[in-house]
């Protein structure tokens, strides 16, 4: 095999794998939060400290789990398209300009689940199989 197909062979495994990583997180908020659905680049401006507050929803709050990277990473390459990389240098930026502070971080989903039920303004993304009816899915 040429050094150029073997190339090609895993980049389109690695699309690959990250389009199906991108299906498998949903963003949910609490049973009481007036969100019915966000749009991809809501859910980006609210991830990425762009926007405080959704019209007919009000104050947003992200959230997300503190230990989970590959979740992370799929999460962002397919709703904000910044790498790992980008996003530490958006936030050093953000956070030493004082525009805004990164989403509060949880040790683990029964915790972050017990945030949303409780916090009718937070918003996060989990793995779809961490969905359960406890929690609304907004996304996708």
């Amino acid at each position: 095999m040429s050094r150029a197909r073997f190339i090609l062979l895993v980049l389109c495994s690695l699309a690959l794998s990250l389009q199906a990583q991108a299906q498998s997180f949903v963003v949910v908020v609490g049973p009481h939060s007036p969100l019915k659905h966000l749009s991809p680049h809501d859910i980006s401006n609210v991830f990425l400290g762009r926007i405080e507050s959704l019209p007919g929803a009000g104050t947003v709050r992200p959230v997300e789990l503190r230990d989970d990277a590959e979740l992370r990473l799929a999460f962002h390459a397919a709703i904000t398209g910044m790498s790992e990389h980008k996003l530490r240098s958006h936030w050093a930026a953000m956070v030493f300009t004082g525009k805004a502070r990164p989403p509060w971080r949880y040790e683990s989903v029964d915790l972050l689940r017990a945030r949303l039920q409780e916090d009718p303004h937070a918003v996060a993304y989990l793995r779809r199989q961490d969905l359960d009816a406890s929690l609304k899915q907004v996304f996708p």
